[in-house]
Formats: structure tokens, C-alpha cells, sequence
């Protein structure tokens, strides 16, 4: 299969990514349906505004949790091994390995929804969008009986 590198940039953030035959016109790769939700994500969380707050925690995709002790909350609500993105914006799953897993997170305030973002497992730091107050960025799950982890950062030398 051909897949085409895209290179993005919306202000200061450059994302690079890998499209499918799909997205560029061929015929679409099998992925054979929806990825099932890992049973659990380790998320840290740190606030735009406020530098000093960071939070991890482990939670089951699905169910909401609190950040930190503010008045936000939550949920992991849906997950792509493979993420990548049309051109027109489209997200896409690749393929159904665990190449560049990432995770939708809608954030509430008051239990009203206020945000929705995508948390990646290879990206520090955290993920913002443009008016994003909340990051995320995972440092672990688990999946189909495996545990996927950050990359342990090598020492400068």
C-alpha cells in the first residue's frame, strides 16, 4: 500500500502524519470495524493557565473522573490504535495495531461539556487544541491483554 505524508500546521502546532490509501482515493485498508476500549489509561493532565497543576491518574475508558480537585471531570470516550487524519479533517484509524494509539477526551465543567480533545501516547507534552484549557497526555494502557508504555526517554549525554 502507498500511504502519503501530510504535514498540518495550525498555528504554532506542526502534526505530522501518515494517510491511508483510503483517505488519498484507493481503496480502503481492512480494519475490520470499531477497535475495542482498552481496559485501562494512565492520563496526566496539566492546565494552560495554571503551570503548576499536574495530575495523573488511572481510569477505565467509559466511566467519568475528576481532574485534580477542580470542578472539571472526564471521560474517555473513544479510542483509535492508529490514528491518523484526512485532509479534510476526517480521523481515521490506519490499521488495528497499536502504531499511534490515541484517545478522545471530553471534558465537562459543572457536568456541562465544555471541551473535546485527543490524548496520544508518544507526545510530551500534553496535547492542546487552540482554546484548550485541559492537556492529556497517556503514559500507559491497557489492551487486549498488553500493556503499552511511554518510551523511556534517553539520558542526554
Amino acid at each position: 500500500m502507498n500511504w502519503k505524508h501530510v504535514t498540518i500546521r495550525a498555528g504554532a502546532i506542526l502534526l505530522a502524519v501518515w494517510l491511508s490509501p483510503a483517505a488519498s482515493g484507493a481503496a480502503p485498508a481492512p480494519d475490520g470495524g470499531a477497535a475495542s476500549l482498552p481496559d485501562s489509561v494512565t492520563v496526566r493532565m496539566i492546565h494552560r493557565v495554571f503551570t503548576s497543576f499536574a495530575d495523573t491518574q488511572t481510569v477505565r475508558p467509559g466511566e467519568e473522573f475528576y481532574v485534580g480537585d477542580t470542578e472539571y471531570s472526564a471521560v474517555i470516550e473513544d479510542f483509535t490504535p492508529d490514528f491518523g487524519i484526512t485532509p479534510d479533517g476526517t480521523v481515521i484509524a490506519r490499521s488495528k495495531v497499536a502504531h499511534n494509539p490515541a484517545f478522545r477526551v471530553k471534558v465537562f465543567k459543572d457536568g456541562a461539556p465544555v471541551d473535546s480533545v485527543w490524548a496520544f501516547l508518544e507526545t510530551s507534552p500534553p496535547h492542546f487544541r487552540r482554546n484548550s484549557l485541559i492537556g492529556f497526555q497517556v503514559l500507559a494502557f491497557s489492551w487486549n491483554g498488553r500493556l503499552y508504555r511511554q518510551p523511556v526517554p534517553r539520558e542526554k549525554r
